[in-house]
């Protein structure tokens, strides 16, 4: 399957990301697979039945328990340091 050029976009983001912090090729690859997987790397970025928008999907209450610090939600490069 080959990806868009926005999807491209998205995991030279993850892994641009993942690289300057340390993480192993394994790690970046599974945050890559989990993007893809919950939002097809931010090409759909909202379910109308959840609260779990964006490129992670993070619900309401746990992106406020556990990353509200980070501020606004819906903000890729938040759930990128989220993730």
């Amino acid at each position: 399957m080959s990806l868009t050029q926005a999807q491209e976009n998205v995991r030279d983001e993850i892994v641009a990301y993942g690289r300057e912090r340390g993480f192993s090729k394994k790690q970046i690859q599974i945050a890559v697979n989990v993007a893809f997987i919950e939002s097809s790397l931010g090409q759909s970025l909202s379910n109308p039945d959840s609260t779990a928008p964006g490129l992670f999907q993070y619900l309401d209450d746990s992106w406020e328990t556990y990353h509200g610090d980070l501020g606004e939600k819906n903000s890729q490069g938040n759930q990128l340091r989220a993730f």
